[in-house]
């Protein structure tokens, strides 16, 4: 069963970006963590992607260098790919201390 998801953020994800079962989504401040099944991927079973919003320079810049292009508001923060079970509670808990990190650091 596909998680109901209602984080403003989750909408901005690119279509193409979920490749497979989207099994669990975790809220991180402003943030989300995707995990996906990606069962016939070469990489591994599972897609953990941690998501931010991009920031107003970064913004500026896409807009400066791609002017009339459009662009993604959202962008990875941290991906990987898990082989098996038995690593996806470390990679899952993994992205969510980073995203919290990386989130706190651009908040500052």
């Amino acid at each position: 069963m596909t998680p109901s998801v209602t984080h403003p953020l989750f909408a901005l994800i690119p279509a193409g970006q979920l490749d497979g079962d989207l099994i669990q989504v975790i809220e991180v401040g402003d943030g989300l963590v995707t995990v996906v099944a990606t069962p016939d991927s070469e990489w591994g079973i599972y897609d953990v992607t941690g998501w931010r919003h991009l920031t107003d320079a970064e913004i500026d810049d896409a807009t400066i260098t791609y002017p009339g292009e459009p662009f993604d508001l959202v962008v990875p923060a941290i991906a990987g790919f898990v082989q098996d079970d038995t690593d996806l509670d470390a990679r899952v808990a993994n992205a969510v201390q980073f995203l919290t990190t990386r989130l706190a650091e651009l908040a500052a």
